[in-house]
Parts: C-alpha cells; structure tokens; sequence
C-alpha cells in the first residue's frame, strides 16, 4: 500500500473541505487465494465505502459461463488439427494480476482514516486515495476500464460485442478471457509468451501456469506446473478436461 503509494497523507481539514465528510474506515481483511491443501494468503486494506450499497453500476462485468467451457474445447481441438496436420498446438495461459484495484487511478476526492500500521499516522491526519482502494464503489469498475483499455489499446485484442470480459486478437489468433484478476488465454507457445510479457510491462502479474497436451497423449491436457492448483478456475478447467 505505501509502495505504490495507494494514498497520500494530508490534513484531514482537506477532506471536511473537499467533500463536507469525514474519511472513510478502514479494516485488513485476510484473503486465501489457494486452498486448504495450498493456502496463499494475502492481506488487503479495505476502505469501509461499499457498505450498504446495491446499485448496479458498483459492479464489473464477469465472463459467461460457458467461456471457460469454450476455451477449453477451443485448445483441445486445436490438438488433434496439430496431429492429423502437423501444425502447432495451442495452450491455454494462466495470469494472474496482483492488486488489480491499486493499477486504476482514482479520480474522485475520496478520504481514508490511516490505519494504525502507518508510520505517518497523526493526529489531524489522513489519506487521499490516489488509486481505488478495496471496498470503494468504483473501485471494480475502474479496473474493468483498465484492463480494457490494456488489452484494446495497448496489445491490439478486439472486445467481444456482448461482454467486456472476452477478446481476441486476430492477427495472433489469441482468445481472451478476464475474470476478476484473472486472465485465461489460448494461443500458440510464442504468441502467449508475447501476450504475457505485453501485459507484465503493464501489470504486476504472476504467471500461474500453463495447461497443455503432453507430447505422449495428445488427446488429454494437464497442469505443468504444479502452482496451478492454486486456482479454483484452474482446477476447474482440469476437471471439465479430465471429465
């Protein structure tokens, strides 16, 4: 959070001024991102701004569900084209963004209370959120916007026409699927590892890993690495595989 930075300290005068409010709360919530089995945990400070709210428009856009299931069959038949044809075989790409919220700029006069483990914690202080904070109403909405814009603007994919979280990008023949921080792709070896380092100049990404055919049976997909059991879509994706 004091990395980036998130926020800036100012004097709270500055938050009655701009808004006639004061700062919002703040609370660490603890997050598994993995599982029992293979726990990673993540704390994340969350601003108490959502509370009570149900309006729509606080919310991004979450792929449909049979777009997993799509680009699964999509991979799988790539396979036996590249074994009757001897072309190459196409995989699919697990990416994850780390702190998603903190990559979108925030363009609202939005205040937080310092949590206790600021050194710059004082008296008649507090913060002005410079990126979205968890837990702030447009904080999603903001990122959908960002990654939208990455992936259009900056590495050339087409949106699809009825949901902002597919794309694909014709001339490497790349789909696209974004859910939340997660992004799936399935492409060919050398196009992916272009998709991935187009988005780490981007993004603060980790490379969860790959699921492609072996080159002993290439009629099944596996995980090659075994982080990629951290992920409930990966472990998805490898049951709808494995049937």
């Amino acid at each position: 959070v004091k990395k980036r930075p998130v926020y800036s300290v100012v004097p709270i005068a500055q938050c009655y001024e701009k808004t006639g409010r004061k700062p919002y709360g703040v609370r660490w919530v603890d997050i598994n991102k993995g599982d029992n089995l293979n726990p990673e945990y993540r704390s994340r400070l969350v601003c108490k701004q959502i509370t009570g709210t149900k309006s729509i428009e606080n919310f991004a856009a979450t792929p449909p569900g049979e777009a997993l299931r799509y680009l699964i069959s999509l991979c799988m038949t790539s396979t036996t084209k590249a074994e009757c044809n001897g072309m190459p075989m196409k995989r699919m790409q697990f990416l994850d963004v780390r702190r998603a919220h903190f990559h979108s700029k925030c363009n609202e006069e939005l205040y937080i209370e310092l949590p206790d483990e600021d050194p710059d914690k004082r008296e008649g202080y507090c913060g002005k959120l410079e990126e979205y904070l968890y837990g702030t109403k447009q904080a999603a909405k903001a990122w959908e916007n960002e990654y939208i814009d990455a992936m259009t603007l900056v590495l050339g994919f087409r949106m699809g026409l009825h949901s902002p979280c597919l794309f694909y990008h014709e001339t490497r023949d790349i789909h696209a699927m974004i859910h939340g921080d997660d992004f799936i792709l399935v492409g060919k070896s050398e196009d992916l590892a272009w998709a991935t380092d187009q988005l780490k100049e981007i993004f603060e990404i980790k490379d969860r890993g790959v699921l492609s055919p072996p080159s002993n049976h290439c009629h099944q997909l596996e995980p090659l690495s075994t982080n990629t059991t951290n992920t409930s879509t990966i472990r998805e994706a490898h049951a709808l595989i494995s049937g």
